[in-house]
């Protein structure tokens, strides 16, 4: 992205929007990287759950779990005032 001239706030969203994969990795703080891991990961969830594949307790193949982890982890590391309910109902809406 920076080599196409984008801010490199965007280039950093593109860099980082799956982060964080796992328990160990670092979470975005960049704040468009924070809104771009956000909604993708929103999107992920809310798309699944529409089509009835979720996570069960021995097999996850599309990573739901950490994709919801990685949910969390970015609102409280970032120490976010954010109402899940609210984002969860704004991905469905924006889903239809």
């Amino acid at each position: 992205a920076l080599l196409q001239g984008d801010h490199s706030s965007v280039a950093a969203a593109a860099e980082e929007h799956y982060k964080p994969q796992g328990p160990s990795d670092y979470v975005p703080s960049d704040p468009v990287s924070v809104a771009v891991a956000l909604a993708d990961k929103l999107d992920t969830l809310v798309g699944f759950w529409a089509i009835d594949e979720k996570p069960t307790g021995s097999k996850d193949p599309y990573a739901l779990r950490r994709a919801a982890l990685g949910v969390v982890r970015v609102i409280l590391e970032n120490k976010l005032k954010l109402s899940l309910g609210i984002a969860i109902a704004t991905a469905v809406s924006s889903a239809l």
